[in-house]
């Protein structure tokens, strides 16, 4: 049985929050294992990497601001590059989600750290990306699954508020 330093895995994930908040692509790249994947829970992990068919009327052809559930290491840093507003030179993906400065920046806030074995549950929320032109602000609340493995971030897996994120993107 493998043992887990827990307060170790907390500190992490914890820094990886942090590494968000102040938009550094050097340290995002320092703590993340060469394994890391990001998912956005709306696709099962072992499933096909592809949204499911929107049946709604009024969401059909919505989609998220990156193209599949889930990213590899190198697509997350492109889109993490795009969010923080820093080069996406030097990595794999083909293209970043792009946040510009005049949609402001997100910033996370913890709310509580659990973890268990290589597993920490964190419960946050999230403010900013005004829109100056339609005046809609981004705010919305998370529960996401870090995994630690060799000391490094090996997987973010997020659970939101969908119905937020498509009413913001929506029209």
């Amino acid at each position: 049985m493998t043992a887990h330093n827990i307060a170790e895995n907390k500190v992490l994930a914890r820094r990886f929050i942090e590494i968000i908040n102040k938009r550094s692509l050097p340290d995002m790249d320092e703590l993340l294992h060469e394994d890391f994947v990001w998912n956005t829970a709306v696709a099962p992990d072992d499933g096909p990497n592809e949204l499911r068919p929107l049946q709604s009327s009024r969401l059909k052809g919505t989609n998220l601001p990156h193209p599949k559930p889930r990213m590899n290491r190198p697509e997350s840093m492109t889109f993490f590059a795009g969010i923080f507003g820093t080069s996406t030179e030097g990595t794999d993906a083909e293209e970043a989600f792009e946040m510009t400065d005049e949609h402001g920046h997100m910033h996370f806030d913890i709310l509580n750290l659990t973890a268990e074995e290589d597993r920490v549950a964190v419960e946050a929320t999230s403010t900013g990306i005004a829109d100056p032109e339609s005046g809609k602000v981004y705010n919305n609340f998370y529960h996401s699954l870090i995994r630690i493995r060799d000391s490094k971030v090996v997987l973010y897996k997020e659970y939101q508020d969908t119905l937020h994120v498509y009413d913001y993107v929506s029209e």
